[in-house]
């Protein structure tokens, strides 16, 4: 096989790009769902925090 029969070869094998491209949407799935519980832990927070804060406002009177 000379070069430019692999160069041609090379050029054309989409083997991997559906891995490559499979990837990509998992590491995009991934990071929006990092970014949605992050977004809920942080609400989840918020509301314990208000919570206690009521808690407590009405046992010291």
């Amino acid at each position: 096989m000379n070069w430019r029969q692999m160069i041609q070869q090379i050029r054309f094998d989409l083997t991997g790009a559906t891995t490559v491209e499979y990837g990509l949407i998992l590491a995009m799935i991934s990071l929006a769902m990092i970014g949605a519980f992050q977004n809920f832990a942080d609400s989840f927070q918020s509301l314990w925090t208000a919570t206690t804060e009521l808690v407590v406002s009405l046992l010291e009177g």
